[in-house]
């Protein structure tokens, strides 16, 4: 009896891993392999205007992709003195301007320059990326007044998400983080053994596309009333009403510091993924900006989803970043031929 137990036992223990081994295999095969990461990650400065800016030259990892920042902080090639006949285009923006888990050739401000470069015109292009991640527009605001005009810019681009619907507590980030000096952001303190175990242990878990599809199902589930989510699905809250408000506010300011300063302001709207799937979304993160702002000469409007769409038709597959949910290289290459094709061009 106890032997018959004990072959039972095994049986079960056998098929349960053969399943999970089967499950995995699937998982990789339609959704890709979990991207590894590697330390350094990036290390950010508090900032008390901004929240929290990358440092200066550091040299980092976005997963397993090396990252070298320049002098001002922002991934690209050392922004120069501005030249003759140069025309300079400030691409503010997130961790979708960052380029998350991509290497710099494929980030969207070096693959916009490159088609740039292509063009016929008589005048230099320079797109300077000036991204970082998790900022929000609230941030950005405070960086185009300060850094960013003092590059001299000739176009202001702000790249927009249905994330940035939420503001960054500036004040309270700076109070909690200043003592830090710098840190790493995505641990969000100093390094320590304790800190570094728990790292280690998560690298474990991440190798598994198993635990990571089963970790993104439970978080879908449970943050089905985001704020994100509300916006993106038509159902509003009281608190979505006035993060709306609130931010059209912030880019109001945006595009009165552009006004002043005699500079184009362009507002580049990033489709969230389900957009891409016609039949997915029931509402347009974009509708209340576009209401806003529309017949306005100081602030143009571009909408990427057009681009994006037109490849997901094509891929039959959502341009992203496994396990991650930044669009990937394609979708990349796609929005830079959208902006190509706009009125972010010297006369």
């Amino acid at each position: 009896m106890q032997k018959e137990c004990i072959q039972n036992a095994a049986i079960l223990a056998g098929s349960l891993l053969v399943s999970l081994i089967l499950a995995e295999l699937i998982i990789r095969l339609v959704a890709g392999a979990p991207l590894p990461e590697k330390l350094p990650m990036v290390m950010v400065i508090p900032d008390p205007n901004i929240g929290w800016m990358m440092k200066p030259h550091d040299q980092h990892f976005t997963y397993d992709i090396p990252v070298k920042l320049n002098a001002l902080g922002f991934r690209g090639p050392e922004v120069a003195e501005k030249q003759p006949g140069e025309y300079r285009i400030l691409a503010i923006g997130d961790s979708n301007i960052y380029g998350q888990a991509l290497p710099d050739e494929q980030i969207l401000t070096t693959v916009w320059q490159d088609k740039l470069d292509s063009t016929q015109d008589d005048c230099k292009y320079t797109v300077v990326n000036m991204a970082a991640r998790a900022w929000s527009t609230n941030q950005q605001l405070p960086l185009l007044q300060t850094l960013g005009l003092e590059l001299k810019p000739d176009h202001i681009v702000l790249f927009f998400y249905v994330n940035d619907f939420k503001a960054v507590n500036i004040e309270r980030r700076y109070k909690n983080y200043k003592d830090y000096g710098e840190y790493m952001f995505d641990i969000g303190q100093p390094m320590t053994p304790a800190i570094m175990r728990k790292w280690n242990f998560r690298q474990i878990l991440r190798q598994s596309a198993l635990i990571m599809w089963t970790y993104d199902l439970i978080r879908g589930l449970q943050g089905g009333d985001t704020m994100e989510a509300q916006i993106l699905y038509g159902d509003l809250s009281d608190e979505a009403r006035g993060a709306i408000a609130e931010t059209i506010g912030y880019l109001e300011q945006f595009a009165a510091t552009a006004a002043a300063n005699n500079l184009p302001f362009t507002l580049a709207l990033i489709p969230a993924s389900p957009e891409l799937r016609e039949s997915i979304v029931t509402a347009d993160y974009k509708a209340p900006l576009r209401t806003h702002f529309a017949g306005r000469d100081d602030v143009e409007l571009i909408d990427l989803l057009p681009s994006l769409r037109a490849l997901y038709e094509e891929i039959q597959d959502t341009p992203l970043i496994p396990f991650d949910g930044h669009y990937d290289a394609r979708a990349n290459e796609a929005m830079a031929e959208a902006l190509v094709d706009t009125a972010i061009r010297c006369d």
